[in-house]
């Protein structure tokens, strides 16, 4: 994984051209405390991914319940820390 992590971030670094989807850094914390506070309770359902899927590849998510699956996907939407390209 961090091997991938290096690729990503040079390439995002030096604007290297990617022809699909661009991952820098996506974090997706859900707030349990009161008032949005960050706390001992939240749950980290996304934690710093950083991948490049280019035109023409399919990706595929698997893992078990709770694994955050659905919350990666919904960062193109809103309610993220990241970049996506």
């Amino acid at each position: 994984m961090e091997v991938e992590q290096e690729r990503v971030l040079q390439n995002y670094q030096t604007a290297a051209e990617c022809k699909g989807l661009r991952v820098v850094g996506i974090d997706k914390v859900y707030n349990r405390s009161v008032f949005g506070r960050s706390g001992k309770n939240d749950v980290h359902a996304v934690r710093d991914v950083y991948l490049e899927v280019e035109d023409g590849e399919l990706l595929g998510l698997l893992g078990h319940n709770g694994a955050g699956i659905i919350s990666f996907s919904k960062t193109s939407y809103n309610g993220f820390k990241g970049r996506l390209h």
